[in-house]
C-alpha cells in the first residue's frame, strides 16, 4: 500500500478522498492561517497522510515544550499530570508523584519527546479513528520513519472499545503502548444511558429550562467570540491551560465547514451562555468544545444541559458515545463505562537512547498510572 506525506494546500482535487471534505477545510485552514490564530496556545506544522483510501490528518513537531497537549507529550506527561494530581487527597502521595512527574520530565525533554508525527491528531481532546478498515500501521511507520528519521511516531486517542483490533496491530508493529487516561463510553444508548435516573432528571431539565436551544445553523457571526469565550471559562480557567486554547477563528472554521455540529444555549438577553461542538466520526460522536458561563447560577445546571444535549443528539443519530474524561463520578452515574487510552508510539528507528526514554515513559505510567486512575475513578 502506497503510503505518503502530502501538503493539504497543494494537494490536487483527485488526491482527496471522496469523503474528505471536512478534512480539506480543516487541514488547508492550518495550513493557510497558522496553527497559534486557530488555537492560540499551539505551534505545529500540519498535513495530511495519504494510505490507500484513506486520509488523515498529521501534526509534526520539533520542540514546543510549552504547546497545549494535543502536540506536546511533555506537556501531557510532565506538566498536564502535575495538575491532574491535585485531585489527589494524600498530600504525601501528591508530592512524590510530583517529583516522579519532574524527573520524568527531564529525561523526556532530554530525550526530545516532542520531536514526534501525530497521525490522525486533530489536534482535539478525543481523536476518533475511522472504522473503514483496520489502518496499514506498520505501513504507516515504515514510511514516517524514511521521512521523518529523526521523529518520534504517534497515534493519541486508543482505546480497547472502539480500537481493540487496532491496538493489537500496534503492538504486532512494534510501537509501545503509553496510558494516557481514563474516557467514558456509551452504547446502546437507550439502555445504558436514557433509564438512568439521573438521565431522566437532566431530561427534565432540559424540557423546562428557560434557555433557547440554538441549532447547529442558528448560528450568527457575532457568536464565534462568544463561543470561544465560554469555552475559555470552562477549559482554560476552571480546568488547565494546557488544553488546546480554541479562538474565534477555529469555532467559525469548525461551524462552517461543519467539521463539528454545534448546539448553543441563549439566554433571554440574547446573548449565548452555553455551547457544545460535537466532532463525529463513523457513527461515534465526542464533544471537544463545551463551554458556558461558569458565572451563571448553579441551579441552571448549563453543564447538565449540555452533556444532555451530547446525549439526545446521539440518540436521535444512532451514535455510540465517547465522552473523554474529567467529571468522572457525572459520567458513571448516567452509565458511562471506563476504558484506559493509550498512545501508540513508535520508536525503533530512533538511537537508543531515545528508545530508553520511551521506555522510562510508559513503565511508571502503566505500571502505576493505571491502577492509579482506576482505583481513583478519575
Amino acid at each position: 500500500m502506497s503510503v505518503r506525506l502530502c501538503d493539504p494546500a497543494t494537494m490536487r482535487d483527485d488526491a482527496w478522498p471522496a469523503d474528505s471534505a471536512k478534512l480539506r477545510a480543516y487541514t488547508q485552514a492550518f495550513t493557510a492561517l497558522g496553527s497559534a490564530r486557530l488555537i492560540r496556545n499551539l505551534r505545529t506544522r500540519v498535513m495530511v497522510l495519504c494510505a490507500g483510501e484513506v486520509a488523515l490528518p498529521v501534526t509534526i513537531n520539533d520542540a514546543e515544550y510549552d504547546n497545549a497537549y494535543v502536540c506536546s507529550p511533555y506537556t501531557a506527561y510532565a506538566l498536564y499530570s502535575k495538575e491532574e494530581m491535585r485531585l489527589l487527597e494524600s498530600r504525601l502521595l501528591r508530592r512524590a508523584l510530583e517529583s516522579v512527574a519532574d524527573a520524568l520530565g527531564s529525561v523526556l525533554k532530554a530525550a526530545r519527546i516532542n520531536r514526534m508525527v501525530q497521525v490522525n491528531n486533530w489536534m482535539l481532546s478525543t481523536n476518533l479513528f475511522p472504522k473503514k478498515g483496520l489502518l496499514p500501521v506498520a505501513a504507516i511507520a515504515k514510511a514516517l520513519a524514511e521521512a521523518l528519521p529523526e521523529h518520534y511516531i504517534c497515534f493519541r486517542s486508543l482505546n480497547g472499545w472502539d480500537g481493540g483490533d487496532l491496538r493489537e496491530a500496534f503492538v504486532a508493529a512494534g510501537y509501545q503502548l503509553v496510558a494516557s487516561r481514563q474516557v467514558y463510553v456509551y452504547e446502546r444508548l437507550a439502555e445504558t444511558w436514557g433509564t438512568r435516573s439521573n438521565a431522566k432528571h437532566d431530561r427534565r431539565l432540559l424540557r423546562h429550562s428557560p434557555y433557547e436551544l440554538v441549532q447547529h445553523n442558528e448560528f450568527v457571526e457575532n457568536d464565534y467570540a462568544r463561543m470561544a469565550e465560554l469555552y475559555d471559562m470552562l477549559y482554560m480557567r476552571k480546568y488547565s491551560r494546557y488544553n488546546p486554547a480554541f479562538t474565534a477563528e477555529f469555532m467559525r472554521l469548525c461551524h462552517r465547514s461543519r467539521a463539528m455540529h454545534f448546539f448553543g444555549l441563549r439566554g433571554s438577553d440574547g446573548a449565548l451562555d452555553g455551547v457544545l461542538g460535537l466532532f463525529t466520526i463513523d457513527g461515534t460522536t465526542t464533544a471537544p468544545v463545551v463551554g458556558y458561563d461558569t458565572e451563571r447560577e448553579r441551579r441552571l445546571g448549563l453543564y447538565r444541559l449540555l452533556m444532555t444535549l451530547v446525549f439526545e443528539h446521539a440518540l436521535e443519530q444512532g451514535y455510540d458515545v465517547n465522552l473523554s474524561s474529567g467529571a468522572a463520578g457525572f459520567k458513571r452515574l448516567r452509565g458511562g463505562r471506563p476504558y484506559i487510552e493509550y498512545s501508540a508510539i513508535f520508536d525503533r528507528h530512533l538511537p537508543l537512547r531515545r528508545r530508553l526514554a520511551l521506555s522510562a515513559l510508559a513503565a511508571p505510567v502503566n505500571s502505576i498510572g493505571i491502577p492509579m486512575m482506576q482505583r481513583l475513578q478519575l
